[in-house]
């Protein structure tokens, strides 16, 4: 999503000592490297990256700093993964940035009063003549960043988003110990809970989605809103897939999969012959199943390993599928809308449920008018038991004109 700079060990450095003199803590500094990123991307003045931040006059006796501070390898690692490797914790819009001295008022309360700040609604005007919205407060000491004008697009694609997870590996992605990474600051600075010096298996997997589709539509494929987020929790985020009927025993590519012993990956590719598949994990190592490592890495696991708990789906198509007489799909999943009432879904759910036919988890169907996984599952164990006494149901991929024709007892018509 975001652009990769080719910068130099010099470059890295100066600047990694630059974003250490303004920040004073690692997030802090991930986040001033995020917003000179940013700036640089919205000038044409400066053929450069390390040029703009050095000589534009934005950044405080830059020159100065960048040649004389004290940022360790610690601020330059990180200083390379957010730059080289795209890895910013604030969105390509924050374009603002202010010490507390240097604000004349904000529109909800005192200046000073951290609490006064909120998201998207205050307003600030500084003694530059600047007026901007509050975005976040990238740490509890950081003063505040925001934006002129809001609006970012996302690039949006599962293959982008596979292909960050094994470049990731191949870096290698390293933290430096203790469980702190940009992967919490990414879902913080979102205005999520990170969880910065703790497991941070499933925060990876959840900041992938943010970084490629935003956060909205990274909450609306984890079926979770921002009141009910719960995505640095490996079995919290299985029970909303499982509650909203997406989960499963099969790999399918771009799924998260939930480990039994709390951890978390994602099926990045997909060997059908061997029965196995390639699983991008953080919090891990090169070892299988470790979960409480300092890096990135892609695994391989056979489908049916007893310490997968389960697969969990995401519809990653831009466009809902339009559906004319079938139902669903079976395969890749297309699903219908989600939240969307069909009647004749209501209608499928309760022939099942009156039959006996039960979902994945084990329950029964609930009567909810969206025909996704439970109902899908109920359908496929349907037609496979009339199979086998010999019913000729046509394609079994979908459910179609025969389907319904079986179920009512009627003679199948074309629609």
């Amino acid at each position: 999503m975001y652009r990769k700079y080719d910068l130099t060990s010099e470059e890295i450095a100066g600047l990694a000592n630059l974003a250490l003199q303004e920040q004073g803590s690692i997030d802090g500094a991930c986040a001033e490297l995020s917003l000179m990123a940013n700036l640089f991307e919205q000038q044409s003045k400066y053929p450069t990256l390390y040029e703009y931040v050095r000589k534009s006059g934005w950044f405080s006796r830059a020159a100065f700093w960048m040649d004389n501070g004290s940022a360790g390898a610690t601020y330059r690692l990180y200083t390379r993964y957010v730059l080289c490797e795209g890895l910013r914790t604030l969105p390509a819009y924050i374009n603002e940035h202010d010490c507390f001295s240097d604000i004349r008022s904000i529109s909800t309360g005192a200046v000073r009063d951290r609490s006064a700040y909120q998201r998207d609604k205050t307003v600030i005007n500084n003694d530059w003549d600047s007026t901007y919205t509050f975005y976040c407060f990238p740490t509890e000491k950081s003063d505040p960043f925001g934006y002129t004008k809001k609006g970012e697009i996302m690039s949006g694609t599962l293959q982008n988003l596979i292909d960050r997870e094994w470049e990731l590996a191949q870096i290698p992605y390293t933290e430096t110990g203790n469980n702190h990474q940009v992967f919490s600051s990414i879902v913080k600075n979102v205005g999520l809970e990170g969880c910065q010096d703790q497991a941070w298996c499933a925060t990876y997997q959840f900041a992938m989605e943010v970084m490629e589709f935003g956060v909205e539509r990274a909450l609306s494929n984890w079926n979770m809103t921002r009141s009910s987020y719960c995505g640095y929790s490996c079995f919290e985020t299985f029970e909303a897939f499982k509650k909203a009927g997406r989960t499963g025993t099969k790999p399918l590519i771009g799924a998260p999969v939930v480990f039994k012993h709390s951890h978390m990956g994602r099926v990045l590719a997909i060997n059908e012959e061997k029965h196995t598949f390639d699983c991008g994990e953080g919090n891990t190592s090169n070892a299988q199943y470790d979960r409480s490592g300092d890096s990135c890495a892609v695994k391989t696991y056979s489908w049916d390993d007893p310490k997968i708990m389960g697969f969990c789906y995401i519809d990653y198509s831009e466009k809902k599928k339009e559906f004319s007489g079938t139902m669903f799909e079976f395969g890749n999943v297309s699903y219908n809308e989600a939240g969307v009432f069909r009647s004749d879904d209501y209608v499928l759910q309760t022939v099942l449920r009156g039959r006996g036919f039960r979902g994945a988890d084990g329950q029964e169907l609930k009567l909810d008018g969206k025909a996704q996984g439970n109902t899908m599952h109920a359908a496929a164990a349907y037609m496979e038991a009339r199979a086998k006494v010999g019913v000729d149901l046509g394609d079994r991929s979908v459910w179609g004109p025969k389907c319904w024709a079986d179920v009512f007892g009627r003679k199948a018509v074309t629609l």
